[in-house]
């Protein structure tokens, strides 16, 4: 928990969750208003996966976290508004992952919890030393080396996030980091 008791918001995902769990902590405490963080690093969003996906890595560590989380998170009368925030571009083409992710949403809604569901932001196309190398205080205008990827190639990254927001119930909000962190050609790391 971070802040306050009681919180009202619970962050839910893996390595791509503690980031937004303490910036909307960070926001929310001038409201005098909690974040509960559960996140685990390394697990795909498999609640309720396929048995025949029982094999895959990490799927009964993890699969036993998220029935805890859920539980958790809907037996708290405080919480209100769930975020889920996953590392998943190696997810979204199996069927039984992007199914998994829709009944994870389904669950929280199940709850009369408001859920938002944050995409993946885009990857960044190098290692993070070769950003950190550049000294980008003396830089004028747009640096070549802040370049992640470019939009295109994101896009064909992480084509599969289309097929998993149509399958996502309407309640369901999408907020897409792309948005924020691409122009019309390339996203950026910093």
């Amino acid at each position: 928990e971070y802040f306050y008791p009681n919180p009202s918001v619970a962050v839910v995902g893996n390595s791509h969750a503690p980031e937004i769990a303490y910036a909307l902590a960070s926001e929310l405490d001038r409201y005098h208003q909690g974040v509960l963080h559960h996140s685990m690093s390394g697990c795909p969003h498999n609640y309720l996966i396929d048995a025949a996906m029982s094999n895959f890595w990490g799927t009964t560590v993890c699969f036993d976290w998220h029935n805890r989380v859920v539980e958790n998170v809907n037996g708290s009368s405080h919480i209100k508004t769930v975020v889920l925030s996953y590392r998943n571009e190696f997810y979204l083409d199996n069927a039984a992952f992007v199914k998994s992710l829709v009944d994870l949403t389904k669950a929280f809604l199940a709850a009369n919890k408001k859920v938002f569901l944050v995409l993946q932001a885009p990857m960044p196309g190098k290692h993070i030393k070769d950003y950190l190398r550049t000294d980008y205080r003396t830089s004028s205008g747009v640096h070549e080396d802040v370049v992640g990827l470019r939009r295109s190639d994101w896009q064909t990254t992480y084509k599969h996030s289309a097929e998993l927001i149509e399958q996502l119930p309407r309640a369901v909000v999408v907020i897409d980091p792309a948005d924020d962190f691409c122009d019309a050609h390339d996203c950026y790391v910093v």
